[in-house]
């Protein structure tokens, strides 16, 4: 009967707004911005878009829910004076019950979609929910910022993981997904920019929706299946009357292609893309993670490319102890490699390496403390006058559980989160542990002048949640954590159960305890002119606020590779490069994918940890492809619609700016020794009246010029390939 009767108020209120109704019988309103109109129903449900100037009109459909969702009453609207909508309507998921507001508004490039979520009684959790479904997904394609377009769910272990690298700027039709938020270094089912986009090709249309970087997000998925629906699932959110839920998205048109929602994207929200200290771009190039301070073949490592080392975590006496406060600069200590050193001595190897033209990041860590630390702690660890004790730095043990012990992350039956040689796992947004890290910051700023700035390792704890602190919005299970107390006891565990969280407690994220220390970290280290990189091994835009550039310990895993280059758009990007029989197994592929992607490999270092060492056969390809790679250096990525097109798809091309023009890198061409490059709309792209094209191909270290061609749909190049490959440059 309830259901009859607000169809039949529906049914009176459409007639009554007959000049918001579109000439479906469920559709109460219209909100309409100068590119994008949404047609919405009495319930607040999406029913149509009408897209673009031709107005091309979809049957979309759309809706907020909550998982297990039994019941609406009492939907209220009302118009707002922007030309928006408002919905308010009461949910029931078992026992409990909420209350939710959504808001349709125009803005000049979209339909803003903001959602609002307040509990009616006692703190519970299920999963948000947004949903679209696209009309007629047979005719259509799908695409976000995925890993890889191949798979959708975790590897099981490491060892299982594929290393081959898979396309990631293709479209593919509607298919079934499920792809995680940020991903994790083992996972290829992950996506960066939480984004959905669908292109009709024939049509030339498109159409994203995206999600606010600048939400709160705890835990999300991302849905896909072959009848066109899309869907966000947001988990580990408090439902409570004190802290409600928000979430906001945008709807909006362009081209069928991936670059312009993209674009949409950065440009709405500039400061999770654009690196606050500009001079990363002076840093980029390939990179190496060592301690060796020998002499070097300058000349050598700069024709192949490199530019900067991550001195690896092995000076500091135990993790976390980065700068230990010695009495004088010149007092030594024994490293983690077993070698003596001190702050004057790592100090003039920074300026070494800067007089032969090469730059240092020092090696940073926000979640790992200490070695071989003990739990339960032993009965004489707590010492009644560690306040005042000077040299209780020596004992990591002491430190630990003397000054920061209120920030040790715990799992499951109160088992402490370690990692490699049994340090702790400390909570970032603990008070007493953000002072301790950003004092270390400060001392490096003071004593190292001559070090461009800090690496970030190990972000992937970010993901787990603190079950002794309460930030006021996570709500998670009691098996949230992985009970596992060794490195391998990371991921997000996340809880996908379609009812509310029964056993549900306070909690605080990690996550966001790590983002409120970089709101302190961030411009105590661009203030003093340095730049941060950091190791995403979960990869996210809101970590990126106070990131000047990228370096991934696992890039090697294609997947990472392309979620790292998500983030770094407009960042620079260097990436892990293996053991040197990982990459002679396919060298050509291993350079070609970089360049493709806009991103630097690590280059062969002497001392490289973990990485690619110096070889004459792995030397050989770098310096065949180093002046590619040095062509990359200042790059960021156009995202302008149908910017490039290889002609018959023989290769794959994408195209950037660099300082001092473009540069296209031509990729993948197989057997083929030639092929044709039409650079569409090139006057948007390169304004300028006067413009030259060259060309350099693998192993040739000279630049030769190369004609274009004005035609009606723009530059048209003829471009010699070797072994499938070709840098091309524009320029004044």
């Amino acid at each position: 009967m309830m259901q009859r009767f607000l169809l039949i108020v529906e049914s009176f209120l459409s007639i009554a707004r007959k000049n918001h109704h579109m000439s479906k019988s469920n559709t109460a309103f219209v909100v309409t911005s100068p590119r994008i109109s949404l047609e919405l129903s009495l319930l607040g449900e999406i029913t149509a878009v009408v897209l673009g100037e031709r107005k091309i009109r979809r049957n979309l459909t759309g809706l907020t829910c909550l998982a297990a969702e039994e019941g609406t009453r009492n939907v209220t609207s009302r118009v707002l004076s922007n030309g928006g909508v408002e919905f308010q309507r009461i949910l029931t998921v078992e026992n409990h019950e909420c209350e939710l507001t959504e808001r349709f508004t125009p803005t000049e490039t979209s339909i803003r979609w903001e959602i609002e979520i307040q509990g009616l009684a006692a703190p519970w959790s299920t999963a948000v929910c947004t949903r679209l479904t696209w009309p007629d997904a047979n005719n259509a394609k799908f695409w976000t910022t995925w890993g890889d377009r191949r798979y959708s769910r975790a590897f099981p272990d490491k060892q299982s993981a594929d290393l081959s690298w898979d396309d990631p700027l293709q479209a593919e039709p509607f298919r079934e997904y499920e792809l995680t938020y940020g991903g994790h270094c083992y996972t290829a089912g992950g996506f960066a920019i939480p984004i959905a986009t669908v292109m009709e090709e024939s049509r030339d249309l498109g159409f994203s929706l995206v999600l606010s970087p600048e939400d709160t997000l705890l835990g999300m998925r991302l849905f896909v299946d072959e009848s066109g629906r899309i869907e966000f699932s947001r988990h580990h959110h408090r439902i409570s009357r004190e802290h409600p839920v928000r979430f906001t998205m945008d709807l909006t048109t362009h081209e069928a292609d991936w670059r312009p929602g993209l674009a949409w994207t950065v440009e709405r929200y500039p400061q999770f893309f654009q690196p606050v200290n500009p001079k990363t771009y002076d840093i980029a190039g390939c990179g190496a993670y060592s301690t060796y301070e020998g002499p070097l073949e300058a000349e050598k490592l700069k024709s192949m490319g490199f530019h900067v080392n991550w001195k690896a975590s092995f000076d500091f006496p135990y993790m976390g102890m980065f700068l230990p406060p010695t009495q004088s600069d010149d007092e030594e200590w024994k490293s983690f490699q077993g070698r003596f050193t001190s702050i004057s001595h790592l100090r003039e190897y920074s300026r070494k390496m800067k007089e032969m033209g090469f730059d240092v990041f020092n090696y940073f860590n926000t979640t790992e403390f200490g070695t071989e630390i003990q739990f339960p702690p032993a009965d004489d660890v707590l010492q009644p006058d560690a306040d005042s004790d000077p040299n209780l730095w020596n004992d990591p043990n002491a430190f630990l559980y003397n000054r920061l012990a209120d920030a040790i992350l715990y799992g499951t039956n109160d088992h402490m989160f370690v990692s490699w040689r049994h340090c702790a796992v400390l909570d970032p947004g603990e008070p007493v542990y953000q002072e301790y890290l950003l004092a270390q910051a400060r001392r490096h700023i003071e004593k190292f002048p001559d070090s461009r700035g800090i690496a970030i390792d190990r972000l992937d704890w970010l993901l787990k949640f603190n079950r002794r602190r309460d930030d006021g919005v996570s709500w998670v299970s009691r098996d949230t954590n992985d009970p596992a107390v060794h490195e391998h006891a990371i991921g997000e565990d996340v809880e996908l159960a379609d009812s509310p969280v029964r056993d549900g407690h306070p909690a605080r994220s990690v996550m966001l305890g790590w983002l409120a220390l970089m709101r302190k970290l961030g411009p105590l280290m661009h203030d003093a002119g340095k730049v941060i990189y950091c190791n995403p091994h979960t990869k996210r835009p809101e970590m990126m606020e106070h990131i000047d550039g990228i370096f991934d310990e696992m890039g090697h895993y294609g997947f990472n590779l392309n979620l790292s280059s998500f983030l770094g758009l407009y960042k620079p990007v260097i990436c892990w490069a293996d053991e040197n029989k990982d990459i002679l197994q396919s060298p050509e592929a291993f350079f070609q994918r970089h360049l493709y992607m806009g991103a630097f490999p690590m280059a062969p270092f002497p001392g490289n940890d973990h990485s690619v060492r110096p070889g004459e056969e792995v030397e050989r390809y770098f310096l065949d492809y180093g002046p590619m790679l040095n062509a990359l250096r200042g790059r960021k990525w156009i995202l302008q619609p149908h910017v490039i097109e290889v002609k018959d798809n023989l290769a794959k091309a994408n195209v950037f700016t660099v300082p001092d023009g473009l540069i296209i890198p031509v990729m993948f061409g197989g057997e083929c020794d030639r092929v044709e490059i039409l650079l569409w709309n090139f006057r948007n792209v390169f304004p300028s009246q006067e413009c030259n094209f060259d060309v350099i191909l693998p192993g040739e270290d000279t630049w030769v010029s190369l004609d274009g061609r004005q035609t009606e749909e723009g530059i048209l190049l003829d471009v010699p390939l070797r072994k499938g490959c070709a840098m091309v440059r524009c320029f004044n």
